[in-house]
């Protein structure tokens, strides 16, 4: 796949698997959300939202194992993916995680119930993507370094 695919081993599925540190505010944010663009739009613009973080986070599954990897935690790729919505993000599967959960936030209008996991979310996700992407670099060298390079952890 792409340019800079590499056969390899390594963490390259299970770092995409990460909802990122962003997850879970979407239910403090979201009713934020909801309340600037007014009542009754917020269910329509969450469902929506939260639709489209699905089918991106699917997209970039499908890139995966199309590749030939294995989505499962742990599971060493068989390729480095930079196609698709890996050319845009570098964890495209938890951007599209925290779409989805933003839109959950304001279609339920439940602004406390992400407080407390987003603040544990966070840290593990800094700590454990900070770790996958030392080891993405070890495993995958210069493929890694020119992919991160050029694409962002996010968006």
């Amino acid at each position: 796949m792409g340019g800079t695919a590499a056969e390899a081993g390594g963490l390259a599925a299970t770092a995409v698997l990460d909802p990122g540190p962003l997850a879970g505010l979407g239910p403090v944010v979201g009713p934020v959300i909801g309340a600037v663009i007014g009542p009754g739009f917020g269910p329509v613009a969450g469902l929506t939202l939260a639709a489209l973080g699905a089918a991106w986070s699917a997209w970039a599954a499908w890139e995966l194992v199309r590749a030939g990897n294995r989505l499962a935690p742990g599971a060493a790729p068989a390729r480095f993916v930079d196609e698709g919505p890996f050319a845009w993000s570098r964890n495209p599967m938890a951007l599209g995680a925290v779409l989805a959960t933003f839109g959950v936030g304001l279609a339920l209008g439940l602004p406390a119930a992400g407080a407390v996991a987003a603040v544990a979310l966070a840290a593990w996700a800094h700590a454990r993507i900070v770790h996958e992407e030392r080891e993405l670099q070890r495993r995958f060298g210069g493929w890694y370094s020119d992919y991160a390079a050029r694409v962002r952890r996010w968006i």
